[in-house]
């Protein structure tokens, strides 16, 4: 698939997955998820290999994360999605 890449004042959307900051999404889901606690690097790092992940980042700092897990014609589940720039979060 196509890289995109989408700019809103201080932010840019990648879905370069290379570019994600996995030590920062590992961190997220593994403590702040309740959907995922305690799980581990590597399953993170498959789970964005296998999907469509789109990064937030504010500079060089990854500030959001979602993940698509689809078929890439009539499906996708939405999963894994988490905004660090919430009130009271930064």
């Amino acid at each position: 698939m196509k890289e995109m890449q989408w700019n809103e004042g201080d932010f840019n959307i990648i879905t370069n997955i290379d570019e994600m900051d996995i030590s920062t999404i590992h961190q997220f889901l593994s403590t702040n998820a309740y959907w995922s606690q305690n799980v581990s690097r590597s399953t993170v790092e498959k789970s964005i290999q296998n999907s469509l992940c789109f990064g937030v980042f504010e500079g060089s700092s990854q500030v959001g994360f979602a993940r698509l897990v689809a078929d890439k014609a009539t499906f996708a589940y939405l999963a894994d999605v988490f905004n660090l720039r919430i009130e009271g979060r930064d």
